[in-house]
């Protein structure tokens, strides 16, 4: 809640409702055209100042959730900017769920700069950024291995000091096998062991990621509709 409310520019109070709140994003790393995201059932969103007249007017009849619901009608006015719409949900690990594996293949942890062992293949872009400086770097994946070859990849991005951001990338010959859900409760651990949270953003079209997550201890945390570049 502590980094949502950073993201948005508004107060944790602000998250935890009942009502819903509209403020003014600011300039910087956190600046969003429009960002809504429904905590709980409590809806925040910010946006830059040319677009609050319309989103206080838009908000303002509907329940907060539902917000989310009139994609079309944000799409229209977003169009008008050049920005198109897109929706994820948040995920969050359940602490009180059980990551005990067995994995049936060998696994490798890499941390910081290690994880550049990986960069040569890149069929997994989801688990890695490619990098291990700047924003949003590599700083953990963990790979697994039969036989000597590769099965797929889990891997976090240090998003936020206490937030690492975490994805997984199985190779098609390898899917449906346990895979995805042992690389992930394996890089779950890890990272909380360091005192961190880990957490993911998945489209909520993507149903395979939202399994995936699931199976692996997490639960839907948040829901997000952001404005973003054509």
């Amino acid at each position: 809640m502590r980094q949502l409310a950073i993201d948005l520019n508004c107060g944790v109070s602000d998250l935890q409702g009942p009502d819903t709140k509209v403020v003014i994003s600011k300039p910087g790393p956190h600046y969003n055209f429009c960002k809504m995201i429904c905590f709980r059932n409590t809806l925040v969103v910010s946006v830059d100042e040319s677009l609050k007249a319309f989103i206080d007017s838009f908000v303002a009849d509907k329940i907060g959730f539902r917000c989310l619901e009139h994609v079309s009608l944000l799409t229209d006015e977003f169009r008008k900017y050049d920005k198109r719409v897109g929706i994820v949900e948040g995920y969050l690990p359940d602490m009180t769920a059980n990551r005990e594996t067995h994995p049936d293949f060998d696994v490798s942890v890499l941390w910081g700069d290690g994880t550049a062992a990986l960069f040569d293949d890149k069929r997994y872009h989801c688990a890695l950024g490619y990098r291990t400086t700047g924003p949003r770097a590599d700083v953990i994946a963990v790979a697994g291995y039969r036989d000597g070859q590769i099965l797929g990849v889990a891997g976090a991005s240090n998003d936020y000091e206490t937030m690492w951001q975490i994805g997984i990338d199985v190779l098609p010959e390898h899917r449906h096998s346990g895979v995805a859900t042992t690389l992930t409760n394996i890089l779950t651990d890890e990272i909380l062991r360091k005192g961190i949270v880990p957490f993911c953003t998945i489209a909520w079209s993507n149903i395979a990621s939202k399994n995936t997550a699931i199976d692996s201890g997490y639960k839907s945390a948040w829901a997000t509709l952001g404005a973003g570049d054509e």
